[in-house]
């Protein structure tokens, strides 16, 4: 599985068309694959079966402070139960120099904001991506 974390600080975050903002540090955005390729199923008497697939799906993980607005925004689409946004992170210094991309995602993993409150260390939102780029 492949994971990478990207500098919250110098590099932009896209959700849903807002710019995302709060970060609780630099280590504030990771990226990681999701599935294996390949799954081994064994069988009542030991035979052992692998079967393929083309599953593209990854997780982004996004760190907030528990008083921004980007948490408030990632909340309020969790709570909307909205799925098929686009998830972009682009270089600080050029918005268009994409390092990650990915066309169809929800919120599926969302903080209980009930118990945060402004001594609570980061909120942490995880994002299912299908389709996920890295450029």
């Amino acid at each position: 599985m492949k994971s990478t974390t990207l500098d919250a600080l110098k590099d932009n975050c896209i959700v849903a068309g807002k710019l995302i903002t709060g970060f609780a540090d630099e280590n504030g955005i990771t990226v990681s694959d999701n599935d294996a390729i390949m799954t081994t199923t064994i069988g009542v008497k030991g035979e052992g079966y692998r079967s393929m697939h083309a599953a593209v799906t990854s997780k982004v993980v996004l760190k907030l402070n528990p008083n921004s607005e980007g948490a408030t925004f990632l909340q309020d689409l969790f709570n909307k139960r909205e799925t098929g946004f686009q998830v972009l992170i682009t270089s600080g210094n050029d918005l268009a120099v994409k390092k990650v991309s990915a066309p169809d995602c929800a919120i599926v993993k969302a903080p209980d904001l009930s118990f945060a409150s402004k001594t609570y260390g980061a909120l942490e939102f995880e994002i299912e991506a299908i389709g996920l780029k890295r450029y």
